[in-house]
């Protein structure tokens, strides 16, 4: 479990930006690789939920990490200076990120197609708990739900 956070640290350091060094990009995705491998060996029940809580929590934190602004992500400079230096480059460049540290890294960012969302079946607010929060706060988030909601596009809002 600690090799997630190490693979955490890696790429965003004490800045807690991403880093462009392709070792660190080659390093996390080995930390990650390492900490799946090893978790196929938890055997207790117990020790496979928390590891699956932490995988979650780090998944979360490397996702707002490399994938800052969705769909945009990174700027293309950010990988290479130039396209053709993933296929080839100098001393005279920085070195592109491996293309497999990218990948798999991408890939353990998204959300797991096989595996259910916890609180995929958490009802949304009634309209009840909405006109509570307009009344008692918190104000703006019930403003806002009152608003979104089509049937209360023609009430008027509080102030």
């Amino acid at each position: 479990m600690d090799l997630l956070e190490k693979a955490y640290q890696a790429l965003a350091g004490e800045a807690e930006e991403p880093t462009n060094r392709r070792h660190a990009w080659l390093s996390a995705a080995r930390l990650i690789a390492t900490a799946e491998k090893l978790s196929q060996h938890i055997v207790e029940s117990s020790h496979r939920t928390i590891y699956g809580a932490k995988r979650e929590y780090w998944r979360g934190q490397l996702y707002d990490l490399i994938f800052p602004s969705p769909p945009e992500g990174l700027p293309s400079s950010f990988y290479a200076e130039q396209p053709e230096h993933m296929v080839a480059y100098s001393g005279r460049v920085r070195p592109p990120l491996s293309e497999k540290s990218l990948a798999y890294l991408y890939r353990f960012i998204r959300w797991p197609e096989k595996v259910a969302d916890s609180i995929g079946q958490e009802p949304v607010f009634t309209s009840d708990e909405i006109e509570r929060m307009r009344t008692f706060g918190p104000r703006g988030l019930g403003e806002l739900l009152a608003a979104a909601r089509p049937s209360a596009q023609n009430r008027p809002t509080r102030e």
